[in-house]
C-alpha cells in the first residue's frame, strides 16, 4: 500500500491541480496497475531464483 501512495503523490505533481472525478479515477487506476506490475515482477524474480 505504501507504493500506491507514493505513486499517487508523484502523479499529483504531474497532473493539473483540479481534482475532478476523472483525474482521481485515473490516478487510482494507474497506481493500482503500477502496484500490480511491481507485484508480478517480484513474483517472476522469485520464480526465476527458485529455478536456478
Amino acid at each position: 500500500m505504501g507504493n500506491l501512495k507514493s505513486h499517487l503523490r508523484q502523479l499529483d505533481k504531474i497532473l493539473p491541480p483540479e481534482e475532478d472525478n476523472n483525474n482521481q479515477l485515473a490516478k487510482t487506476l494507474l497506481g493500482v496497475l503500477t502496484n500490480n506490475a511491481a507485484s508480478i515482477i517480484k513474483s517472476m524474480d522469485q520464480i526465476a531464483v527458485e529455478h536456478i
